[in-house]
């Protein structure tokens, strides 16, 4: 499932604030990457996986913390199977993102 951590949106919808190219969060990604709501869905969605006995993967850019990860994908919380890790991605990016280096 692509991007599938954007599916829950920050409340009201705020404005992006410009941001350094070296933060974690870029382009306001704060204001919908794994939102308020997003392990509801997720459960949701493992649901009705389980129901036909289907195994998932979910893209997750701006997931690096492992407390995260395991709620995306622990086995008892029935959200993903699997997800993408993009931390190996990002480990040569410099001070401004992925055109320096590091």
């Amino acid at each position: 499932m692509d991007v599938i951590n954007f599916i829950s949106k920050a409340p009201g919808l705020p404005n992006a604030t410009v941001s350094d190219p070296s933060s974690k969060y870029q382009h306001g990604c704060e204001h919908y990457a794994n939102g308020p709501q997003l392990h509801e869905y997720l459960q949701q969605i493992g649901s009705l996986m389980n129901e036909y006995n289907a195994f998932s993967v979910g893209e997750m850019p701006w997931v690096s913390e492992p407390e995260e990860i395991i709620k995306s994908v622990g086995f008892d919380r029935a959200e993903l199977n699997m997800i993408f890790n993009f931390d190996i991605v990002d480990m040569d990016h410099g001070s401004k993102g992925k055109f320096s280096p590091k």
